[in-house]
């Protein structure tokens, strides 16, 4: 018999998780958004970050949060792929 290993994942992280990328939402397979926050809170717990909102997108730019970076990058994306249906349909 094989057991897996589980893991307890608290839940004010995911729901923190959730709150600080609100981008997730946009993720329309339900599967695909849970395994991604689920990602998020694994980094979170494997981190010494408290409140992940603290950790530093990248050293040379500490006033820089990751949580901020990534926000900025998602919505950024999201803008291209706009202007990429405008353009050339979808």
């Amino acid at each position: 018999m094989i057991i897996k290993e589980s893991r307890y994942v608290p839940v004010n992280k995911v729901q923190k998780i959730r709150e600080y990328f609100p981008m997730l939402s946009k993720i329309e397979n339900p599967a695909l958004r849970e395994k991604v926050i689920q990602c998020w809170v694994r980094m979170w717990e494997e981190s010494h970050w408290t409140e992940l909102k603290d950790c530093p997108f990248t050293p040379p730019f500490p006033d820089i949060s990751l949580v901020d970076h990534v926000n900025c990058v998602g919505e950024m994306a999201l803008a291209m792929a706009d202007i990429l249906e405008k353009n050339n349909g979808s």
